[in-house]
């Protein structure tokens, strides 16, 4: 059974100078990619996750991953962080939810259904 849901991801920057989520190669879908700002191998970057059991243990221990899962679930405070310019300044986000109501504004490829 594969389990779905949020995540934060640090990033790789590849050969063509571009910067992708470490996710990518450590999960079976990802989706949903927007950097904040101007990426860096520090940058936290919010993506939409399909993984196994497997990579889903592994991912909780990875210190470059914070799994953050469904809208429901509290957004931590480096989602809060890395996409402040694209929030609601003051705004507490009781869920992660409102955290992507809000980010849709600035980028439609936050609207998942």
């Amino acid at each position: 059974m594969n389990i779905k849901g949020w995540i934060l991801s640090k990033c790789d920057q590849l050969t063509d100078g571009t910067f992708r989520p470490i996710i990518s190669s450590m999960s079976i879908v990802w989706d949903g990619c927007v950097h904040p700002g101007t990426p860096t191998a520090d940058t936290w970057v919010l993506v939409y996750v399909e993984v196994n059991q497997g990579q889903y243990e592994f991912l909780q221990s990875d210190p470059d991953v914070i799994w953050i899962g469904s809208e429901w679930d509290a957004p931590p405070p480096e989602l809060l962080t890395a996409y402040a310019s694209h929030l609601t300044s003051g705004k507490t986000y009781a869920n992660l939810g409102q955290v992507l109501t809000d980010l849709a504004k600035w980028e439609p490829s936050f609207i998942f259904d």
